[in-house]
């Protein structure tokens, strides 16, 4: 159902290291598609056509829509958490430190 998903990819993004990799099927149920563009919409710093790790992946595909499509039946998607900046990293960093879940 709509927004189903997006709850979905909401808090498992949250969950998500820096450089982590989510990956979800079901690309073509328009609310799965409909929800990861709503999700990219609130503006998550994802990474783009540049990221070399995925941008070296066989069958992998980026979407000018900012996500990344697995070029299988059914297709999937992938979003890479970026976060190079060194004041996130160095929240990660605390965070881990302090023994708190990310």
């Amino acid at each position: 159902e709509k927004g189903e998903t997006l709850l979905e990819i909401s808090q498992a993004f949250r969950l998500l290291g820096v450089g982590g990799i989510l990956v979800g099927d079901d690309l073509d149920w328009p609310a799965v598609e409909s929800d990861l563009k709503a999700f990219l919409q609130t503006a998550p710093d994802t990474a783009g056509a540049d990221d070399d790790l995925l941008s070296s992946l066989p069958g992998l595909l980026f979407c000018p829509d900012g996500y990344w499509v697995l070029d299988a039946t059914p297709r999937q998607w992938v979003l890479r958490k970026r976060g190079g900046n060194l004041e996130e990293l160095g929240r990660e960093l605390e965070r881990e430190i302090n023994g708190e879940q990310p």
